[in-house]
């Protein structure tokens, strides 16, 4: 999992990839992966709001992508 528009350069997700790895998605899972997503995030002092914003695009992003799984 990379996010893009977070750091100077794309942050690869490691801690999130580790927490989904294994498992069935389903919104506990998502949630969190998306608090794993921010695992060592250090926001600057203008920009501690977008953090709350990651999480939840992380999270969404992963329950839609699976809703759009062929099954």
């Amino acid at each position: 999992m990379v996010l893009g528009a977070v750091a100077p350069v794309p942050h690869r997700a490691r801690a999130a990839e580790r927490t989904l790895i294994g498992h069935v998605l389903d919104e506990r899972l998502a949630m969190s992966a998306a608090q794993a997503a921010l695992e060592g995030a250090t926001p600057l002092a203008m920009n501690a709001y977008k953090l709350p914003l990651i999480e939840t695009l992380v999270r969404r992003a992963l329950l839609q992508a699976h809703s759009e799984e062929p099954r």
